[in-house]
């Protein structure tokens, strides 16, 4: 049989905030404890999860007593959050019947992640007023970004 473990106690890919446009790793590791070699597929449900994640290794054979980390990275190109439940999740692992592709038992991974944009203020609110200037005269005014 095969058990996932995860970095944190929630048994989740948890990335937490990231900021949009960077691209944020995470890593569960996936153990068979049977006595012969098994394979497996992860698989994206849908377009949304196609976009933002990556994994590296869709379709790996574990040998008997194998440990393996796999890598899910994710990156987003716009504001995005994601809190899944096992009946919600986008990403399963799914437990293939020896060298057929027939499904034996499917794992959902649950994800959390919220990916943000930047954020700032500036000051002054209003926009900037020089006030009344004559022609060719050189005034400055500063402003914060914060």
């Amino acid at each position: 049989s095969i058990v996932p473990r995860f970095e944190t106690e929630k048994a989740e890919l948890n990335f937490g905030s990231v900021r949009v446009g960077e691209t944020a790793e995470r890593k569960f590791f996936l153990k068979n404890n049977g006595l012969y070699e098994v394979n497996y597929r992860i698989d994206l449900k849908n377009r949304d999860y196609k976009s933002r994640f990556t994994i590296s290794e869709m379709k790996v054979v574990l040998n008997a007593g194998e440990e393996r980390p796999i890598p899910v990275k994710f990156k987003s190109s716009s504001g995005w959050e994601q809190v899944t439940s096992n009946d919600t999740t986008g990403i399963v692992l799914l437990i293939l019947e020896g060298k057929s592709p027939q499904v034996r038992e499917t794992i959902p991974i649950r994800v959390n992640v919220k990916a943000v944009y930047s954020q700032y203020s500036i000051t002054p609110v209003r926009g900037i007023n020089f006030g009344p200037m004559q022609y060719g005269e050189n005034k400055a005014l500063s402003f914060e970004i914060r």
